[in-house]
């Protein structure tokens, strides 16, 4: 399975990791994504979803706008503190008329 990983190594912009299905996967930090790979990996599975991880909570818009015509499912798994409460509901509500989910719980 090919995976490409783009990150500038700082918080100026968010990171991708591409997967083959047309799912993302949104996290607050670049070592939440991780883990949930190395979780995948200890249960046997395989990641197909791309995963993206916001590295701050000033990349939300540019998640917003690099994102705004993805047409697959999303899937919300950001911290349950203040800043993710705020994160999630920012991107619920731009993309209200999408296939999204908040899977926190």
């Amino acid at each position: 399975m090919n995976k490409s990983f783009n990150s500038t190594g700082f918080d100026d912009d968010i990171s991708i990791i591409t997967g083959t299905k047309n799912e993302l996967v949104v996290f607050q930090k670049m070592n939440e994504a991780l883990s949930f790979l190395e979780l995948l990996k200890l249960n046997n599975q395989t990641n197909n979803r791309t995963l993206i991880a916001l590295n701050s909570a000033v990349n939300t818009t540019k998640f917003l706008n690099r994102y705004q015509n993805f047409e697959g499912k999303i899937f919300l798994c950001l911290n349950g503190n203040k800043a993710g409460n705020i994160i999630t509901e920012k991107i619920l509500a731009e993309f209200h008329k999408k296939n999204i989910k908040d899977v926190r719980s």
